[in-house]
């Protein structure tokens, strides 16, 4: 069995990469999120149940500690800035 995934730095909150920090929420995990916009809560609403959490947001992405696992969720246009 793989060890656990001790951090995670999401860049890209939007709906792919809030729908996977909701999922990180959900199983225990404080992934980072690197966002263009500051915001205070994670709030996601799936298919099935809605995730609301508090979690460390960063717009600068460089100002984020190394992580075990860092998930790229920008667009492509916008890959240049994150």
């Amino acid at each position: 069995m793989p060890a656990p995934v001790a951090s995670v730095a999401v860049i890209g909150p939007g709906a792919i990469g809030g729908a996977v920090a909701a999922g990180l929420v959900q199983a225990g995990g404080q992934p980072v999120l690197a966002a263009r916009t500051p915001f205070d809560r994670l709030d996601v609403t799936l298919p099935d149940r809605r995730v609301q959490a508090e979690v460390d947001v960063v717009t600068d992405p460089s100002s984020v500690a190394p992580a075990d696992l860092v998930l790229l969720a920008a667009k492509a246009h916008h890959t240049p800035g994150a």
